[in-house]
């Protein structure tokens, strides 16, 4: 539990980052919600902190950022297949459809997942369009979150061997 003295520092903290480090990145109608989610994992997390791996404004920065990418996780779809094909949001004005590189490799990937066993196509479904992050599909697929990355990396891996080149 967080005594008087560092819950103030802490709230001072997590509003400083988000009108400043992150101000581009948070909008100023949601800072509030953020700054008040922040401070609760910081506060039911607090046992976890250990102060031989770094100070309490690293870790407190580090759940920061990690809460400020889940949530654009899950508000901004993000339409991409890494390297393997366009990157980018589909309201910004690129039109998807008269690419002809970006169909080839949609339907290249979209093949491969068909030929994945079905918890991995879910995987890799729930990560690439659904947006879920690392550690909410680890949960769901009872598995830790170096498993999810390494199958993600070895899909991209095959896919990116079996396209063919131009």
């Amino acid at each position: 539990m967080l005594n008087e003295q560092e819950e103030k520092y802490i709230s001072s903290f997590i509003h400083d980052c988000l009108n400043s480090t992150y101000s581009k990145r948070v909008r100023p109608s949601d800072r509030g919600d953020y700054a008040h989610d922040i401070y609760l994992k910081v506060d039911s997390n607090f046992n976890k902190y250990d102060s031989t791996k770094g100070t309490l404004k690293q870790w407190v920065g580090r759940i920061i950022k990690n809460h400020i990418i889940d949530q654009e996780r899950k508000t901004k779809r993000i339409y991409y297949f890494d390297d393997l094909s366009f990157h980018g949001e589909p309201d910004n004005g690129y039109d998807f459809d008269s690419d002809e590189l970006y169909q080839d490799r949609s339907a290249h990937v979209n093949y491969m997942l068909g030929q994945e066993t079905v918890e991995n196509r879910k995987m890799l479904e729930d990560f690439y369009f659904k947006g879920l992050s690392n550690n909410e599909i680890a949960r769901i697929y009872h598995q830790s979150e170096k498993v999810q990355a390494m199958r993600r990396k070895r899909f991209k891996e095959k896919a990116r061997r079996t396209f063919p080149s131009r």
